[in-house]
């Protein structure tokens, strides 16, 4: 049985039997995932991934070929393809510890920290699974005067049905304002009366 072979680490021999499985049937999902993954071991890293992504064409739901192609991608360098396979494992699978492990490697690569700090957390609580909340994400023109916002506008608060409080404060009113003589800049701050 070549996946024996492979298990006890005798490559040549499940690669051989692979590719016996592979002239029969070419298009055998299994074969050509399991013949990436001898690639990997040997340290044929693009070899693996392409025969990674074609048992990937032919099993798109199989979580395990996308762990496995996302590292594949990782250690050639693909790090965008290891995210990419990472997440579809991870929503394919996602209670698996192996699609959190490549989700997070592949994170830490791109030193996406936080959100690699998530990915690994979810490998110990699969029972509690976090995710990150981009609602509130930063934003900067640096222009002059600078702009710089986080979350939602005044509008679009008060919109969503939030009873909202706003408050203002001129920047030269800062000692650091005073200092550089700021009198166009301010600082504005919106916040949900019930939550603070």
């Amino acid at each position: 049985n070549a996946v024996e072979l492979h298990k006890q680490g005798d490559l040549n021999q499940a690669e051989l039997i692979y590719r016996q499985i592979l002239d029969e049937t070419p298009d055998n999902p299994d074969a050509l995932h399991l013949l990436g993954v001898v690639a990997h071991q040997r340290g044929q890293f693009g070899r693996a991934m392409n025969l990674i992504k074609r048992a990937v064409a032919l099993s798109p739901d199989d979580g395990p070929y996308y762990c496995n192609l996302a590292e594949a991608c990782r250690m050639a360098g693909d790090i965008a393809g290891s995210l990419d396979a990472a997440r579809k494992a991870v929503a394919l699978v996602p209670h698996s510890a192996d699609a959190h492990n490549h989700l997070g490697l592949a994170l830490q690569a791109r030193e996406q920290f936080a959100e690699a700090a998530v990915a690994f957390w979810n490998i110990a609580h699969p029972e509690d699974l976090h995710s990150i909340d981009y609602r509130a994400v930063p934003a900067a023109v640096f222009t002059n005067p600078q702009i710089a916002a986080v979350g939602l506008t005044e509008r679009d608060a008060r919109a969503a049905g939030h009873d909202v409080v706003v408050g203002r404060r001129d920047y030269g009113g800062t000692a650091y304002g005073w200092a550089l003589e700021d009198a166009t800049s301010f600082a504005k701050v919106i916040v949900d009366r019930a939550s603070g």
